[in-house]
C-alpha cells in the first residue's frame, strides 16, 4: 500500500511542476501578442520607404517629378531620394549595379520602348502622362516626313539616355537605316541650343508636353516642331510606342502655337524597381505615385495599359486591390515576409489546425470517459454490487487473495488513467476554457481511486 501512496505524492509533485510551466504557456503568447501590437503602423506614412529614385537630367521633367515625390515622402517620414542621371539606359544599368553595391538605388523612371533582360529589374506600371517625341528644327525648316531626315545633323540625346536608345531603334527600321544622317550625342538642352546656333539641323526632344523645357521650346518663335503622319506606322512596328495628336493652339492660343495639329510619336514613362526593393517599399512607392497622379491606379488596372510588359506580382496585387491591403498598410514589415494572399492561406491553415486540435481534444476526452466507465464497470466484480465512492469506503466485506490482487491491479489502472487525464488537461490541444471537462473526469477518477485504495488497505490490515 505504501507504494501506492508514494505514487500519489509523486503525481501531485508532477502536477505542481506542470502547473508552474503551464503559466509560461499562457504568458509567452501574451508577450508575443503585445509585441506584435506594438509593431502595428496605426498612422499611414512612408517611414518604410528608403532608397534612391533614378530620374533623368538635372532640371528635366523626370528629375522634377522625382523631387516632388521626394518632398511628399519626406513629409510622411520617408527617405526617398531623387537622383539625377543621363537617362533611362543609365538608370537600368545603375539599378543592376546597385544590387551588388549596397542597394542604395531601388527605383527608376524608364522611357517606354526600352527592353531589358535582367529578371531582377521588374516593371511596376506606367505614369498616366506620356512623353512626346518631338523633332525640333528652326522655324520654316520643319520635318513633315521621315525622308526629310536625309543629310541632316541630328542631336539624338546623350549617351545612356532613353532618347538616344529610342532614336537608335527608330533608325534601325529597314527604310530609315539607309538614310544618310549624322547622329550627334548631345543632351536635350544642348541639342536645342545647337539648333538655335545652327550647329544642328534637328534636335530630338523626348519630354512630357507639360514639361517646362517642352513648353519653352514650343513657344520659341525661332523653333518649330514637325508633324509626322507616318507616326502611326512607327507605332505599329515598335513595341511600347503610340501616337499622340497635339491640337492647334495648345501652347499659345493668341499666336496659334502650334499653327496646325501635330501628329507625333508618344512614349509612356515606366516605373521599375530592382530586387533590393522589398514588398513593403514597392507598395509605399506606388501609393506615393498615386497621390501625385489620382488616375494612376485606375489606368494601370486596365489590361491595355500593361499589355507590353508583365507587371511585378506585388504591383499587380496593388492595382487589383485599388491600393494597399490591410497587411501592407498596418504591418508593412510583415508583408515583406508574406504577401496578403499567403497571409489568407496562413489564417486558413491556422483555422484548420485549430479545428483538427479541437477534434483531437474531443476524441481524447471521449476515450478518457470511456476508459473511466469501463474501469467503474469492473468494481462489481469485487463488491458484487455497483456502489458509489462513499459506499465503497463504508463496505465491510472480506475478499479472497485473488480478488485483492485483482483489486490492486484495478487501482493501478485507475492511477494510470488519472495520470493520462492530468497530462491531457495540460496539452496544447485543449481549447482555452475546456480544461474543466478534464478536471471533472479527473475528480471522478480520483474519487473512485481514493475509495478503492482505502478498501485495499482495509482488506490487507488483518494480515498485518
Amino acid at each position: 500500500m505504501s507504494h501506492l501512496l508514494g505514487k500519489r505524492y509523486d503525481r501531485e509533485a508532477s502536477a505542481r511542476s506542470e502547473r508552474r510551466f503551464g503559466w509560461l504557456l499562457w504568458a509567452l503568447p501574451l508577450v508575443l501578442l503585445f509585441s506584435l501590437l506594438s509593431l502595428v503602423d496605426v498612422h499611414w506614412g512612408y517611414e518604410h520607404l528608403r532608397g534612391g529614385l533614378l530620374t533623368g537630367e538635372d532640371g528635366g521633367a523626370y528629375f522634377q517629378l522625382g523631387q516632388h515625390l521626394e518632398e511628399k515622402s519626406a513629409a510622411g517620414a520617408g527617405d526617398l531620394r531623387a537622383l539625377t542621371s543621363a537617362g533611362s539606359v543609365e538608370n537600368l544599368r545603375r539599378l543592376q549595379a546597385s544590387m551588388e553595391q549596397g542597394c542604395s538605388e531601388k527605383f527608376a523612371f524608364v522611357q517606354g520602348g526600352l527592353h531589358w533582360a535582367n529578371p531582377d529589374i521588374e516593371y511596376l506600371g506606367q505614369l498616366p502622362n506620356q512623353e512626346v517625341v518631338a523633332l525640333v528644327t528652326r522655324r520654316g525648316e520643319a520635318i513633315s516626313a521621315f525622308a526629310d531626315l536625309a543629310g541632316r545633323r541630328i542631336g539624338i540625346g546623350a549617351a545612356g539616355s532613353g532618347t538616344r536608345a529610342f532614336v537608335g531603334e527608330l533608325l534601325k527600321l529597314e527604310e530609315l537605316e539607309k538614310l544618310p544622317v549624322q547622329q550627334i550625342e548631345l543632351s536635350s538642352v544642348e541639342s536645342i541650343q545647337g539648333v538655335l546656333r545652327n550647329e544642328l539641323d534637328i534636335a530630338v526632344l523626348v519630354q512630357s508636353a507639360q514639361s517646362p523645357l517642352f513648353q519653352e521650346t514650343a513657344r520659341n518663335p525661332a523653333l518649330e516642331i514637325g508633324s509626322l503622319p507616318e507616326a502611326r506606322g512607327v507605332a505599329r512596328r515598335l513595341s511600347g510606342v503610340s501616337v499622340m495628336a497635339i491640337p492647334q493652339g495648345q501652347f499659345d492660343l493668341l499666336r496659334r502655337l502650334p499653327a496646325s495639329e501635330l501628329i507625333v510619336v508618344a512614349l509612356p514613362t515606366l516605373l521599375v524597381a530592382n530586387s533590393c526593393a522589398a514588398r513593403g517599399e514597392v507598395i509605399k512607392f506606388l501609393k506615393l505615385v498615386s497621390e501625385v497622379f489620382p488616375s494612376f491606379i485606375e489606368e494601370n488596372r486596365s489590361p491595355a495599359a500593361n499589355s507590353q510588359k508583365e507587371l511585378k506580382s506585388v504591383a499587380a496585387e496593388f492595382y487589383h486591390a485599388g491600393g494597399p491591403s490591410l497587411l501592407d498598410r498596418y504591418l508593412p514589415w510583415l508583408s515583406d515576409l508574406i504577401s496578403p494572399d499567403q497571409a489568407v492561406y496562413l489564417v486558413m491553415g491556422v483555422s484548420f489546425l485549430f479545428n483538427i486540435m479541437n477534434i483531437l481534444h474531443r476524441f481524447r476526452l471521449w476515450r478518457l470517459d470511456a476508459g473511466r466507465v469501463n474501469l467503474e464497470s469492473r468494481i462489481p466484480e469485487f463488491l458484487r454490487e455497483d456502489l458509489t465512492a462513499a459506499d465503497i469506503e463504508e463496505w465491510q466485506g472480506n475478499m479472497s487473495d485473488d480478488l485483492r490482487d485483482s483489486l490492486d491491479a484495478l487501482i493501478g489502472e485507475f492511477y494510470r488513467l488519472s495520470i493520462r487525464c492530468r497530462r491531457a488537461s495540460l496539452s496544447p490541444l485543449v481549447p482555452m476554457g475546456a480544461e474543466m471537462a478534464y478536471r471533472y473526469q479527473e475528480e471522478m477518477i480520483e474519487q473512485r481511486l481514493s475509495a478503492l485504495k482505502r478498501l485495499s488497505f482495509r482488506q490487507q490490515s488483518p494480515k498485518q
